[in-house]
């Protein structure tokens, strides 16, 4: 996206960000949300001081990968339709 002005990419961003945040509010989504953080409340409680900041850390560089990785494919789609919709745009009818 080094192409794109800034003012396009903060749009992407921010579209991005208001989906995440639709998803997690999804009702269908929520009962595995509970379980999850009941496992992962479980999971820390029985790690030693040591573990659980290794693993603190790790769950820290997952999430960055995860994000990196989302935006990513997010841009690429996004992309991908305005190529489409420059294509479609200049067909003729």
């Amino acid at each position: 996206m080094h192409d794109c002005p800034n003012w396009f990419r903060n749009g992407l961003n921010q579209r991005f960000n208001e989906l995440c945040y639709t998803v997690e509010q999804q009702d269908r989504f929520i009962p595995l949300k509970e379980k999850e953080s009941v496992l992962f409340k479980n999971l820390k409680s029985q790690l030693n001081k040591l573990d659980y900041e290794t693993f603190t850390e790790w769950e820290l560089a997952y999430h960055d990968q995860n994000s990196l990785e989302k935006e990513w494919i997010y841009s690429k789609g996004v992309k991908d339709g305005i190529r489409l919709m420059y294509y479609l745009n200049s067909c003729k009818e």
